[in-house]
């Protein structure tokens, strides 16, 4: 017998939300204005190199607890990615100036802007009666923006990598988050746009792991999928008239599939399809 779920976690940024424009022309925006020379492949450059640092970078994990410490841990672990961006495109005299207001602005909601399915299918999941939490890799800056954006009353529980001393895809953060809400991995689902950190990390820890589809994740999800097929979890996504795409979690292989094919219409056609959740309700 299939044990019921009664949590659902999130990833945070580009999954509920997004940066307004990119991460880039914001670099390059107030890089300008403190004395960056810009040329016309800035924008492209940036973006790259960012992409390069960040990646490069040690998780976003520390050992200390105490909150200022903490906070202080976080702007030094960010100081660290951006400094690496500029020296690879261009350092400039006024850097940190730059840095502490760019990194003012990450923290200010009004950098960010919800999907547009994300506050009606929090808001029905719980009327639905299940738990929500966030599991996700970003610094204490998410406590900010998730309460700008409105939706942090739509959430049980928040843990980010930096307070639980562990980053997707480990299994620890996931199992700290499970805590909170005393389950078993097997009654939780975790949704996200990495397919290293969301679905194989929750996949991992036992938790059922998917990717929100219709959108531009969609191509990070699906683009790497090769192979998954008769692995754990497979995403399966499916045209659908008036939402975009559908991206089930399939857990079981061939008969859960068949299963998912089986549903309503109507259940196919509904948002959750765009979070990868359409099975919770077939």
């Amino acid at each position: 017998m299939k044990t019921p779920i009664h949590v659902i976690f999130f990833d945070a940024a580009e999954t509920l939300f997004h940066v307004n424009g990119s991460v880039a022309d914001i670099y390059l925006t107030y890089a300008v204005q403190h004395g960056f020379r810009q040329t016309p492949d800035s924008q492209a450059s940036i973006a790259q190199a960012f992409q390069r640092a960040f990646r490069d970078a040690a998780p976003l994990v520390f050992a200390e607890t105490d909150p200022i410490k903490l906070k202080r841990c976080e702007r030094l672990w960010w100081f660290d990615v951006v400094h690496n961006v500029f020296y690879r495109v261009g350092m400039f005299e006024r850097f940190d100036e730059f840095f502490e207001q760019v990194f003012q602005v990450f923290e200010d909601p009004r950098s960010w802007t919800l999907f547009p399915e994300t506050h009606a299918v929090l808001t029905r999941l719980r009327k639905e009666g299940f738990e929500l939490g966030i599991v996700s890799n970003f610094d204490s800056r998410l406590f900010p923006v998730i309460r700008g954006l409105g939706i942090d009353r739509l959430f049980d529980t928040v843990t980010i990598s930096s307070m639980a001393r562990s980053a997707k895809p480990a299994s620890k953060i996931f199992e700290v988050a499970l805590e909170k809400h005393a389950v078993d991995p097997d009654e939780a689902v975790h949704v996200g746009d990495s397919l290293r950190d969301d679905v194989e990390g929750a996949t991992k820890a036992g938790l059922t792991g998917g990717c929100p589809c219709g959108r531009q994740s969609e191509r990070r999800c699906r683009g790497r999928h090769q192979g998954w097929a008769n692995r754990r979890v497979a995403g399966s996504c499916r045209a659908q008239s008036g939402v975009g795409r559908l991206c089930d979690s399939d857990v079981g292989g061939a008969s859960s599939a068949r299963k998912m094919l089986k549903k309503s219409a109507s259940r196919r056609r509904s948002l959750f399809g765009l979070f990868g959740l359409s099975h919770l309700f077939g």
